[in-house]
């Protein structure tokens, strides 16, 4: 039976999926869920698995909407697969609140059925409602303009087709195909933030503006394209001028210096992101707070974002790091056999043809004790020809290194005196004359390290 109310609704959803599409439906046993069920169920010949999570928080109440939702699908000859877990003990375990645990594990349940029974969408029963209360949650505990873009009709593999629809037009399918649905008496608790937006503030705005959901449609459509443009310009932005290097992320401060705040913003948003994994966590002064550093006159300076997350500045670049997941910079090799050798970042090599391009040759015997290893504090290199020494600290900051690279610079050790930093010609002492007997060209490559100082 098909409803004037959801006319608009056929066309949407014909747009995005084909006749026999395989589709995951989230089902809560809810008026939304069940009324877009049986619309989907009535109205399109999809292959549709239902799935249905209980989350145990409501004891009895939970287990009922289970078998509510079972003998739904059973009615309309709909697969379900349903999964219980107990969320409070879960959200204990993993460290993490009540409300983010039973959302990942939804998320994580939806995603393991697409990939499981090659379907093409998870469809979910997100209505204007929701998208209003979303939105005006988020800007009472404080957002930025991506935040306010709220939900999407389609994110990834989510398709919510309801987002324009209101709840009392869904009330009013569900009336007039005479179906149940199940209610969480929770939902009238105004002591939860959503619920106060909905029957205390949402209420008084509609009797302010009556047309205020039609009025918020408009608005976010239009906060959608300014968004849209600015993401646009980010990730044009950060594809030209970001550097990957390894769980480094490297930005030059010539390229970011000059352009809008705005863009900035988003710039430093999107790669703090991409090095937490959960933009949950970022908020504005995280954001802030590097964009300060990088505008700042210092040459060097860090800032801590949460955890083990580092913004660091070092010259004329910025660094973006989680320190549990670089390379070790603190090592001491032992070189033992005098041979090419691959280390964790760079590769040592070594020649005895004379000539080479990219080597320097020096004398070393047998009795010569050599190692290579990392920067320390007081290390000095002794240049004979130039009858001086300097310390290596200021030798960095003379050829400006940054600060986050000196620690990964390889250093060649001949009993005990520094003749080589990494492949420096001007950090490089002891060279000979090609005819010497013991004549050894070394040479030290990392792309790693070149992408650290170039």
């Amino acid at each position: 039976m098909k409803s004037k109310i959801f006319q608009n609704l056929s066309s949407k959803i014909s747009k995005n999926l084909s006749p026999g599409s395989k589709i995951i439906y989230g089902l809560s046993g809810g008026s939304d869920s069940i009324a877009l069920l049986h619309y989907l169920n009535e109205n399109f010949d999809f292959e549709i698995k239902a799935c249905h999570y209980n989350h145990s928080l409501r004891s009895k109440e939970s287990d009922e909407d289970e078998a509510f939702v079972r003998d739904f699908c059973a009615k309309l000859k709909i697969d379900l697969v349903v999964v219980k877990k107990d969320i409070i003990q879960l959200s204990k375990k993993l460290k993490k609140s009540i409300e983010e645990t039973a959302r990942d594990e939804r998320k994580l349940f939806f995603e393991e059925n697409l990939i499981n029974h090659k379907a093409k969408k998870i469809i979910l029963a997100h209505h204007l409602d929701d998208q209003i209360e979303t939105f005006l949650m988020r800007l009472i505990r404080g957002t930025g303009l991506t935040g306010l873009s709220s939900m999407k009709e389609i994110s990834d593999n989510y398709f919510r087709p309801l987002l324009s629809i209101e709840k009392k037009e869904i009330i009013e399918y569900l009336k007039k195909n005479k179906l149940n649905w199940r209610e969480d008496e929770s939902n009238s608790d105004i002591k939860f933030t959503r619920n106060f937006i909905r029957h205390k503030i949402l209420n008084n705005v509609l009797n302010l503006n009556p047309n205020f959901k039609h009025s918020f449609n408009g608005l976010l459509n239009n906060i959608n394209l300014t968004n849209n443009f600015l993401n646009d310009l980010t990730d044009e932005f950060i594809n030209k001028n970001l550097i990957k290097n390894k769980n480094i992320l490297i930005l030059k401060t010539k390229f970011f210096i000059d352009k809008p705040k705005a863009l900035k913003y988003l710039v430093i948003k999107n790669i703090l992101e991409k090095i937490l994994g959960n933009q949950n966590n970022i908020i504005f002064k995280n954001i802030d707070d590097s964009i300060k550093l990088i505008e700042s006159e210092k040459v060097s300076g860090k800032i801590n974002i949460s955890k083990n997350i580092f913004v660091e500045k070092g010259y004329d670049k910025i660094f973006f790091y989680d320190d549990k997941n670089i390379f070790n910079n603190d090592f001491d090799y032992e070189i033992t056999n005098l041979r090419t050798t691959k280390f964790s970042h760079f590769l040592f090599s070594v020649t005895h043809k004379p000539n080479l391009k990219g080597y320097t040759y020096f004398d070393i015997s047998s009795f010569d004790v050599l190692s290579i290893r990392s920067f320390k504090k007081g290390d000095k290199m002794k240049f004979p020809n130039r009858g001086i020494t300097k310390k290596v600290h200021d030798l960095f900051i003379d050829y400006k290194i940054p600060r986050f690279a000196r620690k990964y610079l390889p250093l060649v050790i001949i009993n005990k005196k520094i003749i080589k930093i990494f492949n420096f010609d001007h950090m490089t002492v002891n060279e000979l004359k090609k005819n010497n007997k013991n004549l050894v060209g070394i040479k030290i490559s990392s792309s790693f390290i070149k992408k650290l100082i170039n």
